[in-house]
């Protein structure tokens, strides 16, 4: 079943206390490194062996 919709007064809140948060990147480039570097140590054997039960 699918939630119910936020109300706008909540959804504006939210929206504005996004827009003064300081951005984790502020080009495309950066941006691209940033999620590069979650992606890989999502992925890296190190990681990977902390996974395991």
């Amino acid at each position: 079943m699918a939630a119910a919709a936020v109300p706008l007064v909540q959804l504006e809140r939210w929206l504005q206390d996004r827009a003064e948060r300081r951005p984790v990147a502020t080009s495309l480039p950066t941006l691209n490194g940033y999620m590069a570097a979650i992606v890989a140590g999502l992925v890296s054997p190190c990681h990977a062996n902390s996974l395991e039960l």
